[in-house]
């Protein structure tokens, strides 16, 4: 059918939420959580022709040709899965220790805070020459149990420089591990709500690929936000006559 003559208000205020999977997988879309924005950007080249038979100049023609468009987002939640598709990375969960501890050795340094592998360990022990002599050192005199890791004080019997063992409880965490990968492709889908016009519309994007971020705020006085605008590429197993791109639906 056709597109009749605007006879009523279309005004938009859109909200709703993005879904994403991998580009190609079987895996349930997942939404990326709450974001406050979602805007096409679309980039191109103009080509002119001058109009040179005349003074003053002026264009004679004119094509516009569509270099890249991009998807620009801005998302409140940094999920483990959103903070790794923004930095090539990969997302882990690590269980809880039950029944076995995690131990880990180190050069003890006093007057610092040695890191941990995994944060908020509890049950802590500290055992200092542990292939020799063996010796269990004292919490509090010795050493103090932080958020972050193990802090060994000026004043501990631990000397610097010696070899020290630290065994601890944790709970699950997640783990990104950035720039691990070369970035992955994604397909979306945008389900809304236009509350302007009280109807639904939708946006189906066929092939995202996302940037690296350009920056993460994870100090500040304001919600920390993810910026990010993956480019939405061609996707060129779609037959003729249908975007290659992406697809707007609205209700009527």
């Amino acid at each position: 059918m056709g597109i009749s003559n605007i006879t009523e208000d279309f005004s938009h205020l859109g909200v709703g939420e993005l879904w994403l999977r991998r580009k190609g997988s079987t895996d349930p879309y997942r939404p990326i959580g709450n974001a406050n924005q979602l805007q096409f950007q679309i980039e191109q080249n103009t080509i002119t022709q001058g109009e040179f038979r005349s003074p003053g100049g002026g264009s004679r023609n004119e094509i516009n040709r569509i270099t890249s468009v991009a998807a620009n987002l801005a998302v409140f939640d940094l999920s483990p899965e959103n903070i790794a598709m923004v930095l090539y990375g990969d997302a882990s969960t690590v269980d809880a220790t039950s029944g076995t501890q995690k131990t880990e050795t180190f050069t003890a340094r006093p007057g610092g805070l040695i890191p941990l592998e995994y944060m908020n360990p509890s049950n802590v022990t500290v055992t200092i020459d542990p292939a020799g002599t063996a010796t269990a050192a004292t919490l509090s005199d010795d050493y103090e149990v932080r958020v972050g890791g193990v802090f060994i004080p000026e004043t501990s019997g631990i000397a610097d420089g010696d070899t020290i063992e630290v065994s601890y409880d944790h709970g699950g965490q997640y783990v990104i591990e950035a720039m691990v990968n070369s970035g992955y492709e994604f397909e979306a889908s945008f389900r809304g709500y236009n509350e302007a016009r009280q109807k639904h519309f939708a946006l189906d994007m066929y092939r995202l690929r996302f940037p690296p971020t350009e920056g993460l705020d994870w100090v500040g006085e304001e919600f920390a936000t993810l910026q990010t605008a993956p480019k939405i590429l061609a996707d060129t197993t779609k037959p003729a006559g249908k975007s290659q791109f992406y697809r707007i639906s609205m209700e009527q």
